[in-house]
């Protein structure tokens, strides 16, 4: 899908916890003791609470990787030459052939790509290799104390209360990015709630260790996103020098046979008749002098997962 891009830019960055300031205002002591009425109010058990704050230490070094994503800080030719590396096409295709009935059954089933899913896969934990070992409490209670998503981070953390006292995991299996993010598709805990899959039946939605409940949480999240099967994400795309930059609107969609009326042609190859009557919006990522994307509401789908425009064209870059 994607052409020979522009080199990579190196991306160098050294960063020492003595370099990372402590956020303004209250102090981490304060944010703890006024959460713990929070999480206690929203009914978790004293054993919760006790278990997940009791001790609690922030993180400082989540800080600077808060503010200093791949996905939103990398040019997006660089975040690709990683994403869809030899060896992680290499690894994928491995993945899939050991794992091939269960992620076709799995994609039949959720109507979505298989590719799709082990693209996901492959990007969220190296296939499984690289699920995280941070402790998603301490994380999500530093992004909540470093405030710029605080509401967002404490409704995780009650979320992690309701994961323990229904069960649904225990304290120690609460490992996964410095992000939050936990298991094999890397599912924030509220997601979790509402979209973790238990594919073999049983009783539990082991997304740490069963591939397939953690491939099965992942297509039923895209499906209940709205996933449009057979059509495509993304599609590369030849800008040419004569369009209307000016007029152009990012969240503007179009059929593509109006895009081609404007001199917009895949980079490869001819549109499709039935791709000509499909609506799309035209992205350009890297600016006006960069590649262009044409995106479908498929591509939409994936934001779902990670609202980043160069992580959604690497899982679809990824999965062809």
């Amino acid at each position: 899908m994607i052409r020979t891009l522009l080199a990579s830019l190196a991306l160098v960055a050294t960063v020492t916890t003595a370099t990372l300031a402590q956020p303004d205002g209250e102090s981490f002591a304060d944010w703890l003791a006024g959460f713990r009425g929070r999480l206690e109010a929203s009914g978790a058990t004293p054993d919760t609470v006790a278990s997940m704050l009791d001790g609690l230490e922030p993180d400082m070094r989540i800080i600077e990787r808060d503010r200093s994503q791949p996905e939103f800080v990398r040019p997006l030719w660089s975040y690709l030459d990683i994403a869809a590396s030899d060896l992680r096409i290499r690894n994928g295709r491995a993945a899939y052939a050991e794992n091939r009935e269960t992620v076709d059954a799995i994609a039949a089933h959720f109507e979505v790509r298989p590719e799709i899913l082990i693209a996901i896969w492959g990007l969220e934990s190296s296939y499984g290799e690289i699920p995280g070992n941070n402790d998603i409490v301490r994380s999500l209670a530093t992004l909540a104390w470093e405030g710029r998503r605080r509401n967002w981070a404490e409704g995780e953390l009650i979320a992690v209360g309701h994961m323990l006292d229904n069960g649904y995991a225990t304290r120690d299996q609460l490992t996964g990015s410095w992000a939050g993010a936990m298991g094999q598709m890397q599912f924030i805990p509220s997601t979790y709630l509402e979209r973790a899959h238990d594919w073999d039946g049983d009783g539990r939605r082991n997304i740490w260790t069963n591939e397939a409940d953690a491939l099965a949480s992942a297509a039923n999240l895209l499906g209940r996103a709205g996933w449009r099967p057979g059509q495509p994400a993304v599609v590369e795309v030849d800008v040419p020098e004569s369009f209307d930059f000016a007029a152009w609107d990012p969240g503007q969609s179009r059929l593509v046979s109006q895009w081609a009326v404007l001199g917009i042609e895949p980079a490869r190859g001819e549109w499709s008749a039935d791709l000509l009557m499909q609506a799309a919006r035209l992205d350009l990522p890297a600016g006006g002098s960069g590649p262009g994307f044409l995106t479908f509401p498929n591509f939409r789908v994936i934001l779902r997962y990670n609202n980043s425009t160069s992580y959604a064209i690497g899982v679809a870059h990824l999965a062809d």
